[in-house]
Formats: C-alpha cells, sequence, structure tokens
C-alpha cells in the first residue's frame, strides 16, 4: 500500500527525532532514502521445523529506509510509530 503524503511526512519525522541520517553498514551520509510503500510482514506459527499456513498468523505494517549508495533497508513498524492505525 502506498504512504499518503501526511504519512510518509509523520514517518519521516518520527525517525529524524530518533536517527541520524548515515547508514550504519556502509557509512555514507545524506543518502536514506524513505520507500513511499508501507509492506506488511506476516508471522506464521510454527509447528517443528514447518510452519503452518493454515494456522494462526498475524501481520506487522512496516516502513523501509534504504541506502541509495549500498542498498542496505531496514524496516520500522509503522503501527508502534503511530503512523498507521491498523
Amino acid at each position: 500500500m502506498k504512504l499518503t503524503d501526511e504519512q510518509m511526512k509523520e514517518f519521516s519525522q518520527k525517525l529524524d527525532a530518533k536517527m541520524k541520517n548515515e547508514c550504519p553498514v556502509c557509512g555514507a551520509i545524506g543518502k536514506i532514502s524513505i520507500d513511499m510503500y508501507s509492506y506488511t510482514i506476516p508471522s506464521f506459527e510454527k509447528i517443528g521445523n514447518s510452519m503452518n499456513i493454515g494456522g494462526e498468523m498475524a501481520t506487522m505494517p512496516a516502513g523501509a529506509l534504504i541506502c541509495t549508495n549500498c542498498s542496505y533497508t531496514r524496516f520500522f513498524n509503522l503501527k508502534i510509530l503511530g503512523v498507521v492505525t491498523e
């Protein structure tokens, strides 16, 4: 799902208050880009060494920061940041 302009602004403001604009992998400064889409990260029920695809499932809405220098990608929980409500 594409984030609205308001959600992008809120995501950016929440991260600016907490993070440096530096990539933790390559050290590039000022090369961090906020992806305009939110991602749904699923969590499936695990039974032994298998996943129960038809079983209990939870999801997490995530926003991504991407280093445009080395492509390192970090995900942040948009619900905890207050960017989305569902």
